[in-house]
């Protein structure tokens, strides 16, 4: 069997999990929180390792992210923002990519890891400045991993969906709103995403330092 690991609680972490319960693979899901309890970042962090170093999975598969309006016009003093949305989207990406680096460099077999982006990396949305741009820094730092690794057998890519319905804009409350779309953008399904993940998953080492939109309309 193939050892999966899924990082990040949510509806898209749990239908990873679905999708790779199926065939030759054996899923595991490590979250932010537990038993009602939220972890620190350094906690989470710790989690993740010990996770990678017993488990010692052949994909991991990183859907943390954080979204929140970011209104370019808004208080200038709420610096915290920029915390609150580069951390998860960037900084832990980064933290998880060296830890399942340290701890698989010594598996002579090819290895996978994807990051579950947006296709905010690749157009800009309203009121979504700091989101955006930690989702374009996320895209980059997929294609360099996957430079400087593909010596170590990682092979690092990443997918960029659009908008994913039973999230904060895709929730029910705005889709009588908005109807199926949003800034033009159809909505996705969360497993129609696993779905995609897992297609180019099955491709092996082809997929290197890509990025994938789905659902998306580039303009």
């Amino acid at each position: 069997m193939t050892c999966v690991l899924i990082v990040g609680e949510g509806d898209l972490g749990l239908a990873m999990r679905d999708e790779f319960t199926c065939g030759n693979y054996s899923p595991l899901t490590v979250n932010r929180t537990h038993l009602g309890r939220k972890f620190t970042y350094g906690e989470f962090c710790n989690r993740i390792s010990q996770t990678i170093k017993q488990y010692k999975p052949s994909i991991l598969i990183n859907c943390v992210g954080h979204f929140q309006f970011t209104p370019t016009d808004g208080n200038p003093l709420r610096v915290k923002e920029f915390e609150d949305i580069f951390t998860p989207n960037v900084k832990l990406a980064w933290d998880i990519s060296r830890m399942y680096r340290y701890w698989m460099i010594e598996d002579d077999s090819w290895k996978t890891l994807v990051n579950i982006g947006s296709e905010s990396a690749l157009i800009p949305h309203t009121d979504s400045a700091l989101y955006c741009s930690s989702k374009a820094a996320l895209l980059m730092l997929t294609r360099n991993l996957a430079r400087d690794w593909y010596k170590d057998k990682i092979c690092v890519f990443q997918v960029d969906p659009g908008i994913i319905m039973d999230t904060k804009i895709g929730s029910e409350d705005n889709l009588g709103e908005l109807g199926d779309t949003y800034e033009g953008h159809k909505f996705v399904t969360k497993e129609i995403v696993a779905k995609f993940v897992r297609s180019l998953v099955e491709l092996g080492p082809y997929t290197a330092g890509h990025s994938y939109p789905i659902g998306t309309i580039i303009r």
